[in-house]
């Protein structure tokens, strides 16, 4: 009797993610790992798989061109601006020098582009997209020093960008929004309270002073 083709939990959670996997080249061996697929077993089992790790490649294929229609300049820009990147500071995460900067941002296409600087590109777009919609940060979330792990600046100029760490940074920034969001409004109330305490005091000496006229 041939193994059911029924997947497991592992292999239902491979089919949930199909389409955004970073590259579409791992996921057939993946979707067939997740199948339980050695050597051996039943033929329509085999099939399946390879019909689900086709369809999932298909999707990755088809977001990452989708990707690649945004324009290298939009994809600067918006990394750039998300980040609050001068040339200096992008050249260093993208890994480049300065001059390509300046030529990526007049690019409408990927042609001037090398395919090892699409990736990296491609990979903080995507982090770049993210990082807004999960809400405003403080202005100098770049320069932040955190104790015991890296800053924002430094995991964005790895080599090789560890995401989780980047997204444990998002937090612990959010955490410094929160009380730098709190000194601003204790800052406000206190300036509020000394203005009303000056204009009080100016108004009582102008009254003495027509008083005494």
């Amino acid at each position: 009797m041939g193994r059911s083709c029924a997947p497991t939990s592992t292999s239902a959670s491979i089919v949930e993610e199909i389409g955004q996997q970073p590259s579409p080249y791992d996921l057939p061996a993946r979707v067939l790992l997740a199948f339980g697929i050695g050597t051996g077993g039943d033929q329509s089992l085999v099939n399946t798989a390879y019909v689900i790790s086709n369809a999932a490649t298909a999707a990755v294929e088809t977001r990452l061109s989708a990707e690649q229609a945004v324009a290298p300049s939009e994809m600067l820009a918006k990394v750039r601006e998300t980040f609050g990147l001068n040339v200096k500071q992008a050249a260093s995460v993208f890994n480049v020098e300065r001059p390509t900067i300046y030529l990526w941002a007049t690019q409408p296409d990927f042609s001037r582009v090398r395919p090892q600087n699409r990736v990296r590109m491609t990979q903080l777009y995507r982090l770049a997209q993210k990082w807004q919609m999960m809400g405003r940060l403080p202005n100098n979330a770049l320069d932040a020093v955190f104790e015991n792990s890296p800053g924002l600046f430094d995991l964005l100029a790895a080599p090789q960008l560890d995401e989780d760490a980047i997204w444990a940074c998002h937090s612990r920034l959010q955490a410094m929004r929160g009380r730098f969001d709190a000194q601003q409004s204790d800052n406000a109330r206190t300036l509020g309270s000394a203005l009303g305490k000056a204009f009080a005091s100016i108004g009582s000496r102008r009254a003495e002073g027509d008083g005494a006229s």
